[in-house]
């Protein structure tokens, strides 16, 4: 209960200060951000395997990589900015309708909850 307290007030913290996002989504982040940085050496991930993230280790090595001629094939556009779900309902909404107007007519749209594109290895999926 006292972590809940914590997390409402770093919240209400970060929206007083016109950040959108909640202190969740930012220590989510952090923690997504220093896992993925981790992964990148062998001794990282020997610390992440010992501090208990085997599941983490395995799920972020399930990607493949996209060769060029297929990724021209993809359309993709960045998710704007300032589109937390409590204060941008609206954009969002708008957002949503315009991704499925755009994509409806196209033969059987695929929508993908996460994307990265490293340019040093090429373009992936997760």
């Amino acid at each position: 209960m006292a972590t809940d307290t914590m997390y409402l007030k770093a919240t209400e913290k970060l929206l007083a200060l016109g950040v959108h996002n909640t202190f969740q989504e930012h220590e989510e982040a952090q923690f997504k951000a220093q896992t993925e940085r981790l992964m990148q050496t062998p001794t990282g991930r020997t610390l992440l395997h010992q501090l208990g993230y085997s599941e983490q280790i395995r799920e972020m090595s399930k990607t493949e990589d996209i060769r060029d001629e297929i990724h021209q094939k993809f359309h993709m556009t960045l998710i704007p900015k300032n589109m937390d779900a409590n204060i941008h309902q609206g954009r969002r909404e708008a957002r949503a309708d315009f991704i499925c107007c755009t994509l409806s007519p196209k033969n059987n749209p695929v929508y993908v909850d996460t994307a990265t594109q490293d340019a040093r290895k090429g373009r992936r999926l997760l």
